[in-house]
């Protein structure tokens, strides 16, 4: 598989991905990045700030679909089968406020991660298509890991406790999480020809 390939496939299964990150945030209170204005700038207390700030929120609390704004809706306007019509797949790093998802990993990173650590076999890039939640305890991590093993869609192929005792932060810079890698298999993935494409969700702290 080329490139080309890898990256064409992660990015018509990214919208994909964000529809189950979302289900499964829903789920067990995990939080989700959103982009919003910065109050010091909006209110002028500081001309220096930053006109926005990310602080990451817990999907529930925020008012489930209400609270993302799908800047994709010109695109899925277009796609009659459906690829980006969810609400919740929208993505504010094109719009003005709402959810931050994760991009799709850069060439540049994957090309180095590839002959880093795979000895230039590109076809073991597991996380071009990623996207993170984060949670305020360990129950509710565990219940998001429940809720990935419960969803028929998922087939979940590797997954990595970074959070074991055992497991050496040191290399990672104090760094931890439970990667998960799964296949979104449903109809509209494998309408698209992307149910094969391995894409990694991290779970965080």
């Amino acid at each position: 598989m080329s490139y080309d390939q890898l990256f064409l496939q992660a990015a018509v299964l990214s919208p994909f991905l964000r529809s189950y990150v979302v289900k499964l945030a829903s789920k067990s209170n995990g939080n989700l990045k959103f982009r919003r204005p910065n109050p010091l700038s909006v209110e002028g207390r500081d001309p220096d700030a930053a006109k926005w700030k990310a602080t990451w929120e817990s999907w529930q609390l925020v008012g489930q679909w209400g609270a993302v704004l799908n800047a994709q809706s010109s695109s899925s306007s277009s796609n009659s089968q459906g690829i980006s019509r969810d609400r919740h797949a929208g993505s504010a790093r094109n719009g003005p406020e709402g959810v931050q998802w994760a991009p799709i990993k850069s060439l540049q990173r994957a090309t180095e991660k590839a002959m880093r650590v795979y000895g230039g076999d590109m076809s073991r890039l597991l996380d071009i298509c990623r996207e993170r939640i984060v949670f305020d305890t360990a129950e509710d991590l565990v219940k998001c890991m429940v809720a990935i093993s419960e969803e028929p869609d998922l087939v979940v192929l590797r997954v990595k406790n970074n959070m074991s005792k055992d497991y050496d932060s040191w290399r990672t810079g104090g760094y931890r999480s439970v990667l998960i890698n799964f296949r979104v298999n449903s109809d509209m993935t494998t309408y698209y020809g992307v149910d094969t494409h391995v894409c990694e969700l991290q779970l965080t702290l």
